[in-house]
């Protein structure tokens, strides 16, 4: 995904999965999701590093809307705004710390998103490393909660 893409407007309804999957971003782009409606969508976003092409990449995510609804059931700890995925090896990890997400108002289940980990219903991202699972602590972004 290049710099200057805009994702907007969009609804996005009955995914048990992600409804925007982002898989290769330019080294340095900005992108903004803004004002999109996901309903019944576990995942809003996946955003993966394949090939660590990226460096830096900052993420402006505004005025969005997630209604989970259980669509992950029973699976409902995998639930959040935006899921890093990295499906590297163990040994080439793909690198999400270079990232930049800028949250401004959005919310999940008609609340304010969090940037903490105890709250699936909020949950504003989440790490998942196909080597160790569900991190909170190793190959996290930067994130600004506004």
């Amino acid at each position: 995904m290049g710099d200057g893409t805009v994702i907007s407007g969009n609804t996005v309804r009955n995914f048990s999965n992600n409804g925007i999957n982002i898989y290769c971003i330019q080294d340095g782009a900005v992108i903004s999701v803004e004002g999109n409606v996901f309903e019944n969508v576990s995942n809003a976003m996946r955003i993966s590093n394949v090939s660590n092409n990226a460096k830096t990449a900052t993420f402006n995510i505004a005025n969005n809307r997630h209604n989970e609804s259980n669509a992950l059931e029973p699976n409902v700890g995998y639930a959040g705004f935006v899921f890093f995925q990295n499906f590297g090896s163990a040994e080439d990890p793909q690198l999400f710390t270079g990232f930049t997400l800028n949250f401004s108002g959005n919310t999940a289940d008609g609340a304010a998103l969090t940037d903490t980990e105890e709250s699936v219903a909020t949950r504003a991202y989440y790490v998942y490393q196909d080597v160790g699972g569900l991190t909170f602590t190793e190959n996290q972004p930067i994130v600004n909660m506004n």
